[in-house]
């Protein structure tokens, strides 16, 4: 938040499993979850009309562990498959996020990232080529 000026200057929600957290795990049980994420959500916007919701995963949570093997969708892998996991969970919320502001004609920025132990941070946006492409506007 340093990195963007924005100490002392956000609302935060903070959901055991981060995006995966808030996606309610994906399972019937943590449904809830969700449904709080989004009120908290909607609560922001009507109280601070924000314009960006960030999404910080961290490295080693157990709460991805935890999830995704009662989900029976857990391989304990390298690197690379922990950062895949966490950018797929990420961009699946992002995408979440942007189509509850457009059901509501809200124009948010959503920024996802990953943050290691030590508290580098990678982004875990979608590629570009991976993302749907913007229309161009008409010539008038």
């Amino acid at each position: 938040m340093d990195h963007d000026g924005l100490v002392n200057r956000y609302d935060h929600v903070i959901m055991a499993g981060a995006a995966l957290g808030a996606l309610g795990a994906n399972l019937p049980e943590y449904e809830h979850w969700k449904c709080t994420f989004f009120d908290h959500l909607d609560k922001a916007y009507k109280l601070h009309h924000i314009h960006d919701v960030y999404i910080l995963e961290h490295r080693d949570c157990g709460a991805y562990r935890d999830f995704l093997q009662e989900a029976g969708d857990f391989d304990e892998g390298q690197e690379k498959a922990e950062f895949a996991c966490h950018r797929k969970y990420a961009n699946q919320l992002r995408r979440e996020i942007l189509a509850w502001a457009k059901e509501r004609d809200i124009k948010l920025r959503v920024r996802a990232f990953l943050m290691d132990l030590r508290g580098r941070v990678a982004q875990l946006e979608e590629p570009r080529q991976n993302r749907k492409p913007k229309r161009k506007r008409a010539e008038s």
